[in-house]
């Protein structure tokens, strides 16, 4: 299981972070209750040995400690794709951070601009807060599959 923290948004978009911990459910329980993948591509992606966070959340856990998601320890320059597993089918909300500076939190400057990568499943305004259904997507249990554009500060 992976646990949550609230972060500054990103112009609203990024709302949470994710970190790794363990599971308090008997693997056999974990096996049996996490079945329907969601495959997402992420695009634009810059290369690092900094964390890339992902979380997947439904509408009840959007914007709280609660979800599903991985973290990556490192990425190369372009795109990639991942299979998340999840309990169930239905809507979800996928939110991305890349911690550019590896400092564990979201970076934002003086100016109050975002300097980590981030991006979101949807479509959503980049001026405003985003709503879950701004950004959610159905997974059907079937081959699901969404592309994320990824977000940086200017060089």
């Amino acid at each position: 299981m992976f646990a949550f923290r609230n972060i500054p948004g990103v112009l609203g978009a990024v709302a949470l972070v994710c970190v790794a911990g363990p599971s308090d459910a008997a693997p056999e329980q974990d096996a049996r209750n996490v079945s329907v993948p969601i495959t997402v591509t992420f695009n634009d992606v810059r290369a690092g040995d900094v964390p890339f966070y992902v979380s997947i959340q439904t509408e009840g856990e959007y914007r709280s400690p609660q979800g599903h998601g991985d973290v990556l320890e490192a990425t190369e320059a372009g795109s990639f794709t991942r299979t998340f597993m999840l309990p169930a089918a239905g809507d979800y909300a996928v939110s991305v951070w890349h911690d550019l500076d590896a400092d564990r939190q979201f970076t934002m400057g003086p100016d109050y601009k975002v300097e980590d990568g981030w991006g979101t499943s949807g479509d959503p305004a980049l001026d405003t807060m985003p709503t879950f259904s701004d950004v959610k997507v159905s997974v059907s249990g079937e081959d699901t599959a969404i592309e994320i554009d990824m977000v940086y500060p200017e060089d």
